[in-house]
């Protein structure tokens, strides 16, 4: 009587069960891979869905819509209005230095404070001359102050005046010399001169998140409306709305996410394919009994595929914890519970159909192999061509090749598994050691490890920071001369400085879109107009011809609504600027060329080149000759310098910099060497994700040479009996199986350095057009540690497999029958 006439399921599940108790080693290669591969695709998924989350939750408990100059009355209408979630006040008094320290001085209402997080002790000031100091700061002045302690202090305005503490401020500042002094809204008044308090109110709008830009503009006018507030004194945060499109996931962002879950399962499922297929290629004597006994074709597939889930089902949970530990740790303030539970069950059905796909095959050959077939089947069933040769000399090398050849199908399987794992390892390898963030600075600091520049802060004299008010600002220090050669001959003065070179640049208001914006002007010399003619230049043929008379060189490129709004040479463009004496000029200015510097970078990356900008055209989209931006502003419109400095002296040159300029309020000190930290530190979560990738990948390309080699060792007892009966020796025996392992070593290794180094460096040319801070390196230390970690696990695991098969006799090895 046939099995499929019984009921049977239960006969299947326990042969699977036995067949499962009898494949340890296997076992515990299918279930590791699977375990990998799940928790390295549920990273990913984690990781890529955490960081849209932790956006998006930022986004979302931050103010969309800010009310300017409105009374106390006002702001606190706001904070009762049924459409909104939360409102806070505050007024700004001004800035300034004392002596080292940079202090904001702000009034801000206790909801701004629970915004903010600042913690402190003591009570919020009310009174006039009521403030609150930060602790750090307190002990930057070596005082020791109590709540309710009188102080006399210089905030900044040069004048001391004694104030009541009534909280000390226990939340750290967030810079060393740059501090927050909290003063009552009476005191904020008093230092800023004026006789009718007003405060801004930054709100959050109730369902702001599913609003667009439009809809979020009306709502805010109605809420302002309501309070008594005109249209121009409410600001809408159109970043906020911009920014939230970005952060949520886009449909490039899932697909991007699709190909590497692909790519991940793929990897994994070439590896359970082989361990599979090796596995069945061993069992098919054993399977060919079972049909004997009346087992059918669908059966014994069935057997193979059950075993494969079953070991799916043990390998996953583990593979779902290990996933979701790192996905935690990765974007911890992007967790979220049912993100995670969605990803999971997207992760088990992933991992169940790629097992299923990937034990298919190994099903089908075990099924359909005949129960004559099997009592003759070796696992080397493929065709080879006779040869020719009478006679041939027995080596142990020779018999390992011998042994690939007699079952090519195996060794294509095996050596595909080791390749795939090490040319996608070389390609990643190869961008994280290219990719150096940090690399930018240098693109930032093109001819020194310093920039001094001017920053125009709003103080107590200047409170207006709208956009006319910035570009007076600015105009007003570069009429002061503070850039001026004075300042440059101090600098080369100092010790280990080369030199000191000056850049020129204009903060002006232009409408070149429909709308005014805040523009700068690059002052560039004669030499750099010899690198602006390369970019695709329409203009005059002479730099000469240039200083006729003001007018503008347009980078076209540089700005998407060039798009709408295109500007050709012999057009106008109307500006806002202040001359020398502080008077507002607003004028069309002519466009005498155009350029076209971003087709032009992306050429000399095609071509090799390494060209790095001069500050002076670097980021442009308006241009002006510099000797015509002087004679056109009245002024010396000297911005800033880049300071060059001997490499010994590099740390030197920082320090006396930092203590002749850090108390300059319009001076801003930055350094190539913090800018480069900075930016690395930026992308330290991007690299981690793609090292956990090369881990993995490592892991499935071990696990598959170790299974290779064990399952090799248990299902060719016999032969190995019967080698070693014939007068092969132990040696022998551990030399031709070594050599025949060193095989798939020696072309993984050959891919890897290849292939993936290959692929690796077009993937990095591919980022140089993409600006990213790349710069082709290949990868030898990752590469040559997969290498020689294959060799070393080949050596161990042969000769742990050959002591293993010491342990029974040569007659119990030859009486095998599976």
């Amino acid at each position: 009587m046939k099995m499929d006439r019984n009921v049977n399921k239960s006969v299947i599940r326990r042969l699977a069960n036995k067949s499962m108790e009898n494949s340890r080693t296997r076992n515990l290669f299918t279930c590791l891979t699977i375990a990998l591969s799940v928790a390295l695709v549920l990273t990913f998924i984690l990781y890529v869905f955490g960081s849209s989350k932790e956006k998006l939750r930022l986004l979302e408990d931050s103010p969309q819509v800010s009310y300017m100059d409105i009374t106390p009355e006002q702001a606190e209408q706001l904070k009762t209005d049924e459409r909104v979630k939360w409102a806070a006040a505050d007024s700004k008094a001004g800035s300034g230095k004392v002596g080292n320290n940079r202090l904001l001085v702000m009034y801000q209402d206790e909801t701004f404070m629970e915004r903010d997080q600042i913690e402190y002790t003591g009570e919020l000031p009310e009174e006039d001359h009521d403030i609150m100091l930060p602790a750090d700061y307190i002990e930057q002045l070596g005082l020791s102050v109590q709540p309710g302690d009188t102080v006399s202090l210089d905030l900044g305005n040069k004048k001391v005046r004694e104030y009541r503490v009534t909280a000390i401020v226990d939340t750290p500042s967030k810079a060393k010399n740059s501090h927050k002094i909290y003063v009552s809204l009476p005191c904020a008044m008093m230092l800023k001169g004026e006789s009718v308090p007003t405060v801004s109110a930054s709100v959050n709008m109730k369902g702001a998140m599913d609003m667009d830009l439009g809809t979020a503009r009306q709502s805010a006018l109605k809420i302002g409306e309501a309070a008594g507030i005109p249209e121009g004194q409410i600001k809408v945060n159109d970043g906020y709305f911009g920014q939230a499109g970005v952060s949520r996931l886009t449909t490039g962002s899932i697909i991007t996410l699709v190909l590497v879950a692909l790519l991940i399962l793929a990897a994994a499922g070439l590896v359970i394919h082989n361990i599979f297929y090796i596995a069945v290629a061993g069992k098919v004597r054993e399977y060919g009994q079972m049909r004997t006994l009346g087992m059918t074709r669908q059966q014994v597939r069935t057997l193979v595929s059950r075993e494969g889930m079953i070991l799916a089902l043990k390998g996953m949970p583990f593979g779902i914890l290990l996933g979701g530990v790192m996905g935690y740790a990765l974007v911890p303030k992007g967790w979220d519970t049912f993100t995670f539970l969605g990803a999971a069950l997207v992760c088990l059905l992933l991992g169940m159909v790629s097992v299923g796909i990937s034990v298919r095959k190994p099903a089908k050959i075990a099924a359909a192999t005949s129960p004559i077939e099997a009592l003759g089947y070796t696992g080397y069933t493929e065709k080879m061509k006779e040869s020719t040769v009478l006679k041939r000399r027995l080596t142990p090398n020779s018999l390992a090749g011998i042994n690939l050849k007699r079952n090519r199908k195996k060794s294509i399987l095996t050596m595909s598994s080791l390749v795939l794992a090490g040319v996608l390892l070389g390609t990643i390898a190869t961008f994280i050691v290219s990719y150096d963030p940090g690399a930018s600075a240098d693109n930032f600091f093109p001819e020194g490890e310093y920039q001094l520049q001017l920053t125009a802060e709003s103080g107590y004299d200047n409170n207006d920071t709208s956009l006319e008010g910035r570009v007076k600002a600015y105009a007003q220090l570069q009429a002061e001369d503070v850039m001026g050669e004075g300042l440059k001959e101090e600098l080369e003065s100092i010790d280990g400085v080369i030199s000191a070179k000056p850049w020129k640049y204009l903060t002006i208001a232009a409408n070149m879109f429909g709308e005014e914006q805040q523009e700068g002007v690059n002052g560039f010399t004669e030499a750099d107009f010899a690198l602006l003619k390369e970019m695709d230049y329409d203009g005059p043929e002479t730099y000469d011809e240039l200083l006729d008379a003001p007018g503008m060189v347009v980078e076209t490129e540089s700005n998407s609504n060039f798009k709408e709004h295109p500007i050709k040479r012999g057009d106008t463009i109307s500006v806002v600027y202040y001359n020398q004496t502080g008077e507002r000029i607003e004028e069309n200015v002519p466009v005498l060329a155009t350029i076209k510097m971003i087709s032009w970078n992306k050429k000399n990356v095609e071509e090799g080149r390494d060209v790095r900008l001069p500050l002076s055209v670097m980021g442009s989209t308006l241009l002006m000759p510099a000797k015509m931006l002087d004679q056109w502003t009245t002024m010396n419109t000297t911005y800033g310098y880049e300071i060059a400095v001997e490499p010994e002296a590099e740390k030197a040159v920082g320090r006396e910099l930092d203590k002749l300029f850090g108390a300059e309020e319009n001076m801003y000190l930055s350094s190539k060497t913090e800018t480069r930290e900075y930016l690395e530190n930026e992308s330290f979560a991007m690299k981690m994700i793609l090292y956990v990738l090369a881990v993995f990948l490592v892991a499935f390309g071990v696990i598959n040479l170790m299974n290779t080699i064990m399952t090799n060792l248990f299902t060719r007892k016999k032969e190995l009996g019967i080698l070693q009966a014939v007068g092969m020796t132990k040696e022998q025996i551990r030399t031709m199986l070594s050599r025949e392992t060193l095989s798939y070593v020696g072309v993984s290794a050959i891919c890897t350095l290849v292939f993936g180094g290959g692929l690796g460096y077009g993937l990095v040319r591919a980022c140089i057009q993409l600006g990213l801070g790349v710069s082709y390196t290949f990868p030898w230390i990752p590469v040559l540690l997969y290498i020689v970690l294959l060799a070393a696990m080949q050596l161990i695991m042969t000769q742990y497999g050959v002591k293993m098969l010491q342990k029974e006799t040569l007659v119990e090895r030859m009486k095998e029958t599976d």
